[in-house]
């Protein structure tokens, strides 16, 4: 026998590594795992998600990514534990570990951080885009799905999804991010904003709807922090306004087309009725301006926008609180005109004090994060602006709601009704659609 195995040929095997780092799928299959990241080749070619088990310390791939956003951005992630995941079905040997669920795509140029940005924006930060979303499955689909669809494609409205969701974390005091991170996405979206407003393109017009939208409240980090620019409401309607100005610029059957529109829905005004809503104080602001008065010539347009507040008073006195109401107060800022926005720019008293009423109006609105903080520091300066003279008095209202987040106490402050009470919400609920897709005058659009 020794004879035998001495006489018989020797074949090395040949040197090969261990797969000891290798993906689930892979190890339950007993295939080799090239370890790639974030997808190995053979969940890449068979289409699966690829699995790997979280060790310590972290891997040579997370150092990579971290070392990464630095070298790149020279801002850096407060380090942190990645949160165990909920077990999936598996192996049992693998059924209680920490896992990582690695993405199946990677835009090019992001990192892991993006795509952690990314996923917080999916499930949390999506519905402060619109008032309605978690109470409608197709505004919920829309703002989870296409819209990623179109940031996934245009790099600008991706920079603005991402320095909105890095704004909210900062907002609520989540140290993952850092606000000169938010601050360089959010310069990023509005500088590609801009270029793809230049440049016009149609195939970037989808995306160009959602970031007007997105635009709103990247905005609003203006009111924020120490170099927050007082009186900033006054220039925001500009912002508001761009709504409709990329709607004319896509051009309207483009967004009645689009499985967007739902995202531009708004409540019809009739703006012959909405007067008789409105205080009396606010209309006497307007018709006792005679003639000497510099605002004398905008009487027309002071009274125009009032028409468009009474629509908020309308709603609150005979709907109550509710979607509805929350719809007409995040949207009536779009209904803003070119001549009140020049009145608002020109820091006219009038103007603000109208403004200020509105901002009222907001301390209803909890559920956008980046709406519900901004009226008491707004109507305070406001209040600086007008002044001790004789308009002063008009600032009765908006001075009288600093402090106050009830919302009822809030309603009686406007309605200047001590004892309302919200109306009796009638048998028949309120279904979706809540608006409709409705011009500038109010009046829905003719298909």
């Amino acid at each position: 026998m020794e004879g035998n195995d001495a006489s018989r040929p020797y074949h090395p095997k040949r040197p090969h590594r261990k797969s000891r780092a290798g993906c689930i799928s892979c190890k339950t299959r007993k295939v080799k795992c090239d370890e790639a990241r974030p997808t190995c080749r053979n969940c890449t070619l068979r289409r699966e998600k690829c699995v790997y088990v979280n060790k310590s310390p972290p891997s040579k791939a997370a150092s990579l990514a971290s070392a990464e956003l630095i070298h790149h951005t020279g801002l850096a992630f407060r380090s942190h534990d990645t949160p165990a995941s909920t077990p999936s079905p598996g192996p049992a040997d693998v059924s209680n570990a920490n896992l990582i669920y690695e993405p199946m795509y990677m835009p090019a140029g992001r990192n892991i951080n993006d795509m952690k940005l990314l996923w917080h924006f999916t499930t949390t930060t999506h519905s402060s885009l619109n008032s309605w979303t978690g109470a409608e499955p197709r505004v919920t689909n829309v703002l989870r799905h296409q819209l990623l669809e179109h940031a996934l494609d245009n790099p600008f409205l991706l920079d603005g999804v991402l320095g909105l969701t890095a704004m909210q974390m900062n907002f609520v005091g989540q140290s993952d991010v850092s606000p000169s991170l938010a601050a360089l996405y959010r310069a990023r979206a509005m500088c590609g904003y801009r270029a793809a407003i230049e440049a016009a393109d149609p195939a970037t017009f989808p995306a160009l709807l959602v970031s007007s939208i997105v635009v709103c409240g990247l905005s609003s980090a203006e009111f924020r922090g120490p170099d927050a620019k007082p009186l900033f409401v006054l220039d925001w309607l500009t912002v508001w306004r761009g709504i409709g100005l990329i709607i004319q610029l896509t051009q309207l059957r483009s967004v009645a087309d689009s499985s967007l529109v739902v995202l531009f829905y708004r409540p019809q005004i009739d703006l012959d009725e909405t007067p008789i809503h409105l205080p009396s104080n606010l209309l006497f602001m307007i018709s006792s301006i005679r003639a000497e008065d510099p605002d004398y010539p905008h009487v027309k347009s002071y009274y125009t926008f009032l028409k468009y507040l009474g629509g908020l008073y309308r709603g609150l006195a005979t709907e109550g609180f509710g979607p509805l109401l929350n719809l007409r107060i995040t949207t009536f800022l779009s209904f803003s005109t070119v001549e009140f926005i020049e009145l608002a720019r020109q820091r006219r008293s009038r103007a603000a004090i109208i403004i200020a009423h509105y901002l009222v109006f907001v301390k209803l609105i909890k559920k956008i994060w980046w709406m519900s903080d901004i009226s008491d520091s707004e109507i305070r300066n406001i209040s600086g602006l007008v002044g001790l003279g004789p308009l002063s008095e008009f600032m009765r209202v908006p001075k009288a709601a600093l402090g106050v987040e009830d919302d009822v106490e809030l309603a009686r402050i406007l309605l200047q009704n001590p004892t309302w009470e919200p109306p009796r919400q009638s048998d028949k609920a309120i279904t979706w659609p809540l608006g409709d897709f409705v011009d500038q005058d109010g009046k829905p659009v003719e298909e």
